[in-house]
């Protein structure tokens, strides 16, 4: 990408990774609510996505990197900002889940909700900060320490996914969680 096309899907992903999740921090309970799906099944599923990832990351899907551009040489960039950057990786069901919990666990005070408010746009704006600096930090750091970095978290990500399924099924049957 050029510095400019960089810039407009940096500002983009954060601004729809905001959008997305304050639209679930404030409303998402009824979202769910209205399609009858509980938030433990929305945390299982958020879990096994993020283990997917996990497991991606870990070079153990050999699925490689997915083209969300429609054939043509010229990406949308809408498909490039919004999908995948800000859905799925950003405000997947695990950020979504997260959100919501945290939203939920206020019972309506305004305070905790301004607080989780505030905390999603400071995540939102560091998700553009990071769009921004990866081609520095990428030369900085060269490819071999990008490739040990990435197995190393992908093994803590794949324990969070882990931790997410866990808790959405101990949820389910109103177990005592490892986390709590």
């Amino acid at each position: 990408m050029s510095g400019r096309q960089r810039r407009l899907t940096a500002l983009v992903s954060g601004l729809a990774t905001a959008a997305i999740l304050l639209l679930f921090a404030n409303a998402g309970d009824v979202i769910l609510e209205s399609f009858g799906i509980t938030v433990e099944a929305f945390q299982v599923l958020g879990g096994l996505v993020v283990l997917l990832i996990a497991l991606d990351m870990l070079g153990l899907l050999g699925v490689g990197t997915v083209s969300y551009g429609g054939g043509s040489d010229e990406p949308n960039p809408l498909l490039t900002e919004v999908f995948p950057m800000a859905v799925p990786l950003f405000t997947g069901p695990g950020a979504i889940t997260a959100v919501m919990i945290y939203s939920i666990q206020g019972d309506g005070n305004p305070w905790h909700d301004l607080h989780v408010s505030i905390v999603v746009l400071v995540i939102s704006a560091a998700v553009a900060a990071g769009f921004l600096l990866a081609s520095t930090l990428s030369r900085v750091i060269g490819l071999v320490t990008q490739q040990v970095l990435n197995r190393l978290l992908g093994v803590i990500v794949g324990a969070m996914g882990i931790e997410f399924i866990l808790d959405g099924i101990a949820g389910f049957y109103a177990l005592p969680t490892a986390s709590h």
